[in-house]
């Protein structure tokens, strides 16, 4: 395991999904903060901002029934942070935002995965882009 000050925000409707992410980034070091819609995903990064803490990175899931798309809430993001890193997830390989991720406004794209390989993977990736 990686001890990492890195702070993690998961965007996802699903609580299954929240509760593994969560489970795995914390095993790999870092900090997961969770939110299952936009509201509370924008009030996370918000507060993250006023504690002088931001998220490194937002792994932002593309369906969340209720919400702006995820193109749109990824430039919501953007507007409180322009160096916000973002990752879409998708289980859709084939979904246009993750085949076409930069024209989306995302940094990096990922297949929803639970492999800890594969997300710190898709991090790392999303760092160095």
């Amino acid at each position: 395991m990686t001890v990492s000050s890195d702070r993690i925000l998961v965007i996802d409707d699903d609580a299954d999904a929240l509760q593994l992410y969560k489970i795995i980034l914390e095993k790999l070091g870092y900090t997961c903060t969770v939110a299952g819609n936009e509201p509370a995903a924008m009030e996370a990064y918000s507060l993250s901002l006023t504690n002088n803490a931001p998220f490194s990175v937002v792994i932002l899931d593309l369906s969340i029934p209720g919400s702006a798309n995820s193109s749109e809430i990824a430039n919501n993001l953007r507007l409180l942070n322009s160096d916000i890193k973002i990752i879409a997830a998708s289980g859709n390989g084939y979904a246009d935002e993750i085949v076409n991720y930069k024209a989306h406004n995302f940094n990096y794209a990922m297949e929803k995965t639970f492999s800890s390989e594969k997300l710190e993977c898709a991090i790392q990736k999303c760092f160095n882009e």
